[in-house]
C-alpha cells in the first residue's frame, strides 16, 4: 500500500486551515467591535434615562461607534446606535442651532436606514427610522414603509407604540388611513399597561382637534373607542390620566 506524500497531506489540509483562520479573524473582529460598543451603549443608555451627552463625550462616543461599525459592517446595532446618538443631540435645542439640529436628524435618518438594511425585521430599527424622518420633516414613501414595518414587526413593544403615536398624531390629517389605523392600534394595544405614557405622548402632539374628531377612516369600532378614550384622557384641565383599568384575571 502506498503512502500519501507529505506535501499532498499538507495541501489537503490547507483549505481547512484557511477556513479556521478566517473564522478566528471574524470572531476577533466581532469581539473587538462589541468592546468598542460597550461604553457607547452606556452613554446612550444614560441619555435615555435623563442624562446629557456633552460635546466631548458625544464626539468620543461617535468615534467609538464608527470603529465598531467598521469592524463589524454587517451588524445593524452599531448603525442604529449611531442614529440614536445623532437623534439624542438633535432633540436638545440648547445644544444645537436650528440648522445643526436638522443636520443631526438627517444623519440619524441615514444611520437608521442603514440599520434597517442590515436588520430588516427589527421593529425597533424601523420605528427609529420613522420617528427620525418625522422630526426631519421627511414624510415620504420611506416614512410610510418604516411606519408599516414598525407596526408589523413590533406591535406589542412599548417604545414602538409610543413612536407610532408620537409620529402620527401631529400629522393626522396629513397621513393616510394606514398610518392612522397603526397609531390607533398602538393606543389600543398599550392602553392597559402604559396608559400614562401614552397620554403623556399624546399631550405633546399638536393638532388634538384633528385626531379627536370623528374619523371615517377608522372603521373598526375598537379603534374608534381607543381614540375616544385617548381624547377623553387628554382633555385640557386634566392633570393626570388616572390609574389604568385592572386587567381581568
Amino acid at each position: 500500500m502506498s503512502r500519501a506524500r507529505p506535501w499532498r497531506a499538507r495541501l489537503a489540509a490547507l483549505p481547512v486551515i484557511v477556513v479556521l483562520l478566517g473564522a478566528t479573524a471574524f470572531v476577533l473582529r466581532e469581539g473587538l467591535a462589541e468592546l468598542h460598543a460597550i461604553d457607547a451603549s452606556r452613554q446612550i443608555a444614560a441619555w435615555e434615562t435623563g442624562g446629557v451627552l456633552s460635546g466631548p463625550r458625544m464626539e468620543a462616543t461617535e468615534k467609538t461607534l464608527r470603529q465598531a461599525a467598521a469592524l463589524s459592517p454587517a451588524n445593524g446595532d452599531h448603525r442604529e446606535a449611531l442614529g440614536t446618538l445623532y437623534f439624542a443631540r438633535a432633540v436638545v435645542p440648547q445644544q444645537r442651532s436650528a440648522a445643526g439640529r436638522l443636520a443631526d436628524f438627517d444623519r440619524a435618518v441615514l444611520e437608521y436606514r442603514e440599520a434597517t438594511r442590515r436588520t430588516t425585521v427589527s421593529g425597533y430599527a424601523w420605528g427609529n427610522l420613522m420617528i427620525a424622518k418625522h422630526y426631519a420633516g421627511q414624510i415620504d414613501a420611506e416614512f410610510a414603509q418604516a411606519l408599516r414595518n414598525a407596526a408589523r414587526y413590533a406591535p406589542h413593544e412599548a417604545p414602538v407604540q409610543l413612536m407610532l403615536i408620537g409620529a402620527v398624531l401631529p400629522r393626522w390629517t396629513q397621513l393616510a388611513g394606514e398610518a392612522r389605523i397603526a397609531a390607533a392600534h398602538a393606543v389600543q394595544l398599550g392602553w392597559d399597561d402604559r396608559r400614562e405614557q401614552i397620554v403623556a405622548e399624546a399631550r405633546e402632539a399638536p393638532g388634538r382637534e384633528a385626531w379627536c374628531a370623528a374619523d371615517l377612516l377608522l372603521i373598526d369600532p375598537a379603534l374608534i373607542a381607543s381614540m375616544r378614550r385617548l381624547c377623553a384622557a387628554t382633555e385640557p384641565g386634566l392633570s393626570r390620566p388616572g390609574p389604568a383599568p385592572r386587567r381581568a384575571p
